[in-house]
């Protein structure tokens, strides 16, 4: 799924939405750069960015309220599932991708 974002300088973001972390990042995505996105019990949580400090938890939102979708390209949300692990990287093309890497099975 090609997600909704915008760039500024060698920075993009997702639309509609944000990292927060001891403060707000809007645009924190790098190309070149691969994320997992995984729900923490509450909220979304972000990995892998080269600038992260370690140990902290940067979160997904929306305004001020945990993130619960993901916008794509063509204007529809990708609703996020708990217990689903995504990654988010850029093409050569500088597209931006949301990809399942490991989705619960249901017993």
């Amino acid at each position: 799924m090609i997600i909704d974002t915008f760039c500024y300088g060698e920075r993009y973001r997702i639309a509609s939405l944000r990292l927060l972390c001891g403060g707000s990042y809007v645009y924190w995505m790098t190309r070149g750069e691969t994320y997992r996105l995984r729900h923490e019990g509450r909220d979304w949580e972000v990995a892998g960015a080269a600038w992260f400090h370690p140990h902290r938890a940067y979160r997904l939102v929306r305004i001020d309220s945990p993130a619960t979708a993901i916008p794509d390209h063509g204007g529809s949300n990708l609703i996020l599932c708990p217990g689903t692990e995504y990654q988010i990287s850029a093409n050569t093309a500088g597209r931006w991708s949301l990809h399942v890497v490991d989705a619960l099975i249901p017993a």
